[in-house]
């Protein structure tokens, strides 16, 4: 009720990878068009839990699509009720690399992996902050 989607996308974990390798199970958004050194991007979405074995949770990352060198990592704990998760990362280049990131070389992930669980994702996007107008910044009317 109130939410702004209207279609999620289901994930039912139903064999926990071995060796805590969550990363086996997840969905994966590529980026579409470049990314300038040095840019801030903003990743959010919808998620809640359905049901779980313990504590539901999945492992969000922005990482590089080469080596999968992560620039953030975190595993937040989900709920039975739709959350909102909004995540800003500086994408600069590592290792004294120059240039910008061009499309399909940056990665977010979402590792279910976690726990034997069913978790709903929806309204994913993922905006460059740096090079445009803020949404969050305009004032509502």
């Amino acid at each position: 009720v109130g939410r702004p989607f209207t279609t999620a996308q289901r994930v039912v974990v139903t064999q926990v990878p071995p060796n805590g390798e969550a990363y086996r199970l997840q969905s994966v958004v590529r980026s579409q068009s470049t990314v300038r050194n040095g840019d801030t991007v903003r990743i959010a979405f919808y998620a809640r839990s359905v049901a779980s074995s313990s504590t539901a949770a999945i492992d969000v990352a922005v990482q590089r699509t080469d080596t999968y060198d992560s620039f953030t990592y975190q595993r937040i704990a989900l709920t039975s009720s739709w959350q909102h998760f909004v995540f800003e990362v500086s994408l600069p280049r590592p290792f004294g690399e120059s240039g910008d990131w061009l499309a399909n070389q940056l990665q977010v992930t979402w590792n279910f992996g976690v726990a034997l669980q069913t978790v709903d994702l929806a309204d994913i996007t993922w905006t460059n902050i740096t090079s445009g107008i803020d949404p969050h910044a305009i004032p509502d009317q």
